[in-house]
């Protein structure tokens, strides 16, 4: 329609146009630790061209592959599933474990994701290289060394989840569930306990947790990570939203998809860069670990909160990857 109206510069269109994260979760956690070789991963320093986390990781783990195949002290077993699948890891095959290790997933969950997309590509639904017990044998193995490459290579984030895995295991042994504020004032409080009841519909059943019951240690401490970034990144976003909305921009967004018109788009992209920055400029880590230790003074001193980086987080305002 823009083409055919004789003049495209100035025809009014409605379509919204997004710029979405890269690997958004890391960008949270590479900022909270100032971690400068996370951050360059993914897109919070500026470079000529984006990088990629899942190609980084990718590369990680065929290297990793490879130097087990050549180590003479490796189980045999094991030596011959890595020469299985060594020219069978791609990018798709380690996605989608990069992109949830931040939000928890387990070896188990790691393993089972994997394990689809060697199914899809040389399962039976593919060219069938691969009998079932391979791609279950494989899917284990290259899950070991794909969360341990993405440790390897995001030692920041790490440590970080270390201790708020650590500091959410001491207050559950309160007996009280896990509870802080967002920078924007938000109480959030993780509400998994023991003692759940279901109630059955027409349409399904639906889990309800009795919020006076024993808590679930397990799941406060397991959670405690995923939850807190999640909180982070929607902080994020409602600032981008407040401000944008204050400059009478036009706004949607779904956890790191931020949509306004074509218009707006350069704006957006300084607004959403410049809420990161002052975000991020505040002690957000210091601040937890002094309202944990407020709010649950029986929990006993929290560990020493990790070592920041170098990473100036102002670059950022000048990275044109950060989102796109």
């Amino acid at each position: 329609e823009a083409e055919g109206s004789g003049d495209p510069a100035s025809f009014l269109s409605n379509l919204a146009v997004h710029q979405d994260g890269s690997c958004n979760g890391l960008q949270h956690y590479a900022a909270l630790g100032l971690d400068h070789f996370g951050g360059e991963q993914v897109n919070l320093v500026p470079g000529e061209k984006p990088s990629d986390p899942y190609t980084t990781v990718c590369r990680q783990v065929v290297e990793n592959i490879k130097k087990d195949i050549a180590d003479p002290d490796f189980d045999e077993h094991k030596r011959e599933i890595a020469q299985l699948v060594v020219d069978k890891v791609d990018r798709k095959v380690v996605k989608q474990t990069v992109m949830t290790t931040v939000y928890g997933v387990t070896y188990i969950g790691a393993r089972d994701q994997i394990a689809n997309r060697l199914r899809e590509k040389y399962g039976e639904g593919g060219s069938d290289e691969l009998t079932a017990r391979e791609i279950r044998e494989a899917s284990g193995y290259i899950a070991s060394v794909t969360l341990k490459s993405v440790g390897d290579i995001f030692k920041g984030a790490k440590t970080i989840m270390q201790w708020l895995t650590a500091a959410a295991q001491q207050v559950a042994k309160t007996g009280r569930p896990v509870r802080w504020e967002t920078p924007l004032g938000l109480r959030v409080v993780q509400p998994y306990t023991k003692d759940m009841s279901c109630v059955k519909t027409v349409v399904q059943g639906v889990a309800l947790n009795n919020e006076r019951g024993r808590i679930h240690r397990q799941r406060q401490r397991t959670a405690f990570p995923p939850n807190f970034v999640h909180s982070l990144d929607s902080t994020h976003l409602l600032m981008t939203a407040l401000e944008f909305d204050r400059r009478g921009g036009t706004f949607a967004g779904v956890h790191d998809s931020y949509w306004t018109h074509a218009a707006d788009f350069e704006e957006l992209a300084f607004v959403l860069r410049d809420e990161f920055v002052k975000l991020y400029s505040l002690d957000i880590m210091g601040d937890l670990k002094a309202s944990l230790e407020r709010d649950f003074p029986d929990a006993g001193p929290l560990p020493p909160l990790p070592h920041k980086g170098s990473l100036n987080i102002d670059v950022v305002r000048d990275s044109p990857y950060f989102f796109s």
